[in-house]
């Protein structure tokens, strides 16, 4: 087969729509747990939300449903199939590059959940800003965080930052990947 004729959307596509089939597979047998636990009890089921990935300690909100997770999974999953439809060979390969940026802090879990998570990351900012104004300084070493957006720190020692300064690079991150996703025909 020429390269020209070889269709560089197929394989990512088929993995994409066999994971599909495992989600919804999941997702009927979480439906129907969490149907069977009375609702008091579904703090034993949560799950921390894979969506914040290196950023949940210090973002609330980020234990959720395993019926949340899917649904979120599956939806993105719909994102990604039409994205793809859409690639060209460069842009297919720009997205399987930055996909290979394992050290970038944000995973992307569709566009609501995106919403949801730029949210809580700017009420844990006022949090931590107004906690940052209140210790003094020589305390600050207690509430200091590793930031999550350097690479290769089993080579290059991690800078630590104050957690609002952390939570910003963070917030501006999840702004400009919302900007580019909102023209997107998803």
């Amino acid at each position: 087969m020429a390269e020209k004729d070889f269709d560089f959307k197929k394989p990512l596509k088929s993995l994409l729509l066999d994971q599909k089939n495992k989600f919804n597979k999941a997702l009927d047998f979480y439906q129907t747990l969490e149907e069977a636990v009375p609702l008091e009890n579904h703090w034993k089921i949560q799950r921390e939300s894979p969506f914040q990935d290196r950023l949940g300690d210090i973002i609330p909100g980020n234990i959720v449903l395993p019926t949340h997770i899917l649904q979120t999974a599956l939806n993105t999953i719909e994102e990604y199939i039409t994205a793809i439809d859409n690639f060209t060979a460069d842009q297919f390969a720009a997205f399987l590059l930055g996909v290979g940026l394992s050290w970038v802090p944000i995973r992307y879990w569709g566009i609501q959940d995106t919403y949801d998570h730029l949210s809580r990351i700017k009420k844990a900012i006022a949090f931590y800003e107004h906690l940052e104004a209140e210790i003094p300084e020589e305390e600050y070493w207690k509430i200091k965080k590793t930031s999550p957006f350097e690479a290769l720190p089993e080579l290059v020692p991690p800078s630590e930052s104050m957690p609002s300064e952390v939570l910003g690079k963070s917030c501006e991150l999840v702004e400009s990947m919302l900007r580019v996703l909102e023209d997107r025909p998803f």
